[in-house]
């Protein structure tokens, strides 16, 4: 059969062959055996409902057992995973500071281990020691930006990034949720890294609409809002309200971009 000859081939390689015999022997030699009697063997319906729990694998191993098996594995390698990410934490890196557990060889190679392992848990399983996203990352955020495309017509057409109302649009989710609102934007702005943002946005959405960069115009918005500290009845009602005012132009000619700020764009640093 040609599409198991790969495994045909495995099997040669010196050592493979020797190994799955043992292997085989152990299976074979601790699988179930059931001799033939009226009660399996009989010629008739089989019975309405197996429990797949109780099925025999071997002579002491059940289907349960490995459910069981599988979930303890689960639960130990994840805790894991997580004591290694909890060990990279911010509050716990000030605990050891504090208590001057860092300068020791014990802590050196647990910190590189655990940097190593949460590298790839990141990547693979989305565990992070990183807090997203709390109080503090949203102190003193009190303006939203967004862009819009201006056609050769004059029409202006919204940028899935923000809606006129200042919430996110389908754009902002997962990593580009976290790139607008705090690589892009932050509540400190900084100026090179919002040019740079807006050219990555405004590039990728003109390239999934067929949009030529030859001689493409549009506008970077911003909205003013407030900080909530307390409970104000309607605050998202009046927040949402609130105008949008031209930040700054943004062309692109020749595949070329620029921007031209119409507002100091040091007052977003200034808070």
């Amino acid at each position: 059969m040609i599409y198991t000859a790969p495994l045909a081939i495995l099997i040669l390689i010196p050592g493979i062959y020797h190994l799955a015999k043992k292997i085989y022997a152990t299976v074979a030699t601790n699988r179930e055996r059931i001799p033939c009697n009226d009660d399996n063997c009989v010629i008739g319906y089989p019975p309405s409902f197996v429990d797949s729990d109780e099925i025999k694998l071997l002579q002491n191993l059940k289907i349960r057992d490995i459910k069981v098996f599988g979930l303890v594995m689960f639960f130990i390698v994840f805790s894991f995973f997580q004591i290694c990410s909890i060990f990279s934490s911010s509050s716990v890196v000030h605990f050891k500071s504090d208590w001057k557990l860092i300068n020791n060889p014990v802590h050196f190679y647990c910190e590189k281990f655990c940097k190593a392992t949460i590298a790839k848990t990141k990547v693979f399983f989305g565990i992070t020691h990183h807090a997203l996203f709390l109080d503090g990352h949203m102190n003193g955020y009190d303006h939203i930006i967004t862009v819009v495309y201006v056609d050769k017509f004059g029409k202006t057409i919204w940028l899935p990034i923000m809606k006129q109302t200042g919430q996110p649009d389908w754009y902002l989710k997962g990593f580009n949720w976290t790139k607008w609102t705090f690589r892009v934007n932050s509540p400190r702005v900084n100026s090179q890294l919002l040019v740079k943002g807006v050219k990555d946005f405004t590039a990728f959405w003109a390239g999934k609409y067929n949009i030529e960069l030859n001689n493409a115009q549009f506008k970077v918005l911003v909205k003013y809002i407030t900080v909530p500290t307390k409970f104000e009845p309607n605050f998202l009602s009046s927040q949402m309200k609130k105008p949008w005012e031209k930040l700054a132009n943004a062309n692109w000619d020749n595949k070329e971009f620029s921007i031209n700020y119409l507002q100091d764009i040091s007052t977003f640093k200034a808070k």
